[in-house]
């Protein structure tokens, strides 16, 4: 199944503080989980949920330990967002935390924290938004995409180019850029371009076998950095291959059949668990989507249609039906 990660690009533009590349999926495959709940609500996952979004055999134990550091690194990554008071016809600038609480759950007499029982959290009301609020604005990237890159910085720089999936060109300033990729202060730029953006760019240019079908996150990627006066970097500038929308469009309709056949049938997507097919939507792009629902009765919406392009894909999308 395609979880499809939905986050306010705001998110992008905050520096997670070191996170290593197993934080990182954690913490994006804990964002799928969560959209669609409501702020306040106290949010339960088990390990076996979180392990499916790691690429290492991590024990309970293991898992636990990578779940306190996130814990605690995220905790200092602070989110600045705009409040409003319109009686005094004022904007304010406001300092909060993704999660109103973060806790790890052991038995009572597990003094060495071994195995881990459940993960509780809350989130912030005040962030709701980030992670619920589907407008223009916001990012989508299939998890299980995510998941497979290798390389912390790959991650990061795949994020950011998600935001312009459609126009296949970035450009950003320096100095912005070095903040939310969290290159070291001490690099120089070519040190950069060999440990940073040549292994970063070849990660995303490799095809993959994703979901019995070949893909490229970002097809023919590749960089420029602008310079001004005395060799200084001001910017840095990406162009790739965009996705081709019109081509999508015009399959909708082999996808309208699909849904019709299969509508309320059940799919084995393996990691992702048991998901029902409730159809074909539209997202706010006017791109088709597969719309299916897992066996808690939350919503989750595959992307656009280049996920299973062509007919064969859709076959091989049949034989993970439930008999």
């Amino acid at each position: 199944m395609n979880e499809i990660v939905k986050y306010h690009n705001d998110f992008n533009k905050v520096k997670l503080p070191s996170f290593t590349e197993q934080e990182q999926n954690l913490l994006f495959g804990i964002l799928t989980k969560i959209k669609g709940k409501p702020a306040g609500e106290k949010i339960i996952f088990y390990p076996k949920e979180l392990l499916k979004f790691s690429t290492e055999n991590l024990t309970y134990k293991a898992l636990g330990n990578y779940l306190s550091v996130l814990k605690t690194n995220f905790f200092k990554a602070d989110f600045t967002i705009l409040v409003e008071d319109k009686e005094r016809e004022e904007i304010g600038k406001e300092t909060v935390n993704l999660f109103q609480s973060f806790t790890l759950w052991y038995s009572k007499d597990d003094v060495n924290y071994e195995n881990l029982l459940r993960i509780e959290m809350v989130v912030n009301p005040r962030f709701e938004y980030l992670i619920n609020e589907l407008t223009k604005n916001f990012t989508r990237f299939e998890l299980a995409e995510f998941i497979t890159l290798s390389g912390k910085y790959t991650k990061t720089l795949y994020r950011l180019l998600k935001q312009y999936r459609q126009t296949g060109y970035m450009r950003m300033e320096w100095s912005e850029f070095a903040r939310v990729m969290d290159i070291p202060k001490d690099y120089r730029q070519i040190d950069i371009d060999q440990r940073i953006l040549k292994p970063a760019l070849k990660e995303l240019i490799k095809p993959r076998n994703l979901l019995d079908q070949e893909r490229i996150p970002f097809k023919s990627l590749t960089y420029q950095k602008i310079k001004k006066g005395g060799n200084r970097v001001v910017e840095i500038c990406f162009e790739w291959k965009p996705d081709d929308v019109q081509k999508l469009l015009e399959q909708a309709d082999i996808y309208a059949e699909f849904s019709e056949k299969h509508k309320n049938k059940w799919f084995d997507f393996g990691m992702f668990g048991k998901q029902k097919l409730l159809g074909k939507g539209h997202n706010a792009e006017g791109e088709s989507i597969f719309v299916f629902e897992d066996t808690e009765g939350n919503r989750n919406f595959a992307d656009k249609l280049s996920n299973y392009p062509t007919e064969k894909s859709l076959k091989e999308l049949e034989k993970k039906l439930l008999k």
